[in-house]
């Protein structure tokens, strides 16, 4: 024991030396977030600078201990707090959201979505068609299937080109023919 205590004290002693380690309290934990000040430096590099420890005054070494701590839990509360400003005003978060859906969304405008616009769009289309119809305006309603075709036409996605693009196999070459004619790939009707 007589050794132990001088010895552990002499590793604790040498163990802060060097100009950046001297008096003080650098937090490793909040440098990830990257948060800098007006002139660049990383708020995790400040510095609470105390008179670290004498074994002739442990008042002062009790004390710094505190006020270390104490700046440590302040500047993780700040810079934790910019750190989430930043974020969320930044709109970063919103990738996190964005890509699945987007992905998703592809997909399935590839699968059903060419077919079910060109059924909304005649829906929609027919409603002005059967009144111009009714009420007598042949031009008109002729007029109204011209658009509703060209609309329908090149508004559209070929569903193929659409697959292709985000890699989605299609149907091989006549497939999509021989689904269509009932006819199956050996050769034999259904």
């Amino acid at each position: 024991m007589l050794f132990v205590v001088p010895m552990t004290l002499g590793a604790v002693a040498t163990a802060q030396t060097g100009p950046d380690t001297t008096g003080s309290s650098t937090i490793d934990a909040i440098g990830w977030m990257n948060v800098r000040d007006s002139h660049g430096v990383p708020l995790a590099n400040y510095v609470f600078a105390t008179n670290h420890v004498n074994v002739l005054h442990p008042g002062n070494a009790a004390l710094s201990t505190v006020l270390d701590l104490e700046f440590a839990r302040f500047m993780g509360i700040e810079v934790t707090s910019i750190w989430v400003i930043d974020y969320v005003v930044s709109f970063r978060w919103l990738d996190l959201i964005a890509a699945p859906l987007t992905k998703v969304a592809d997909t399935l405008a590839v699968q059903v979505g060419a077919r079910v616009i060109l059924v909304l769009a005649v829906t929609v289309g027919g409603v002005p068609v059967g009144r111009f119809l009714v009420r007598g305006y042949f031009s008109k309603a002729t007029l109204q299937i011209v658009t509703m075709i060209g609309v329908a036409r090149f508004s559209v996605p070929q569903p193929r080109q659409r697959a292709s693009q985000l890699g989605i196999p299609g149907p091989a070459q006549g497939e999509d023919f021989a689904a269509a004619s009932g006819i199956h790939l050996s050769g034999t009707t259904r």
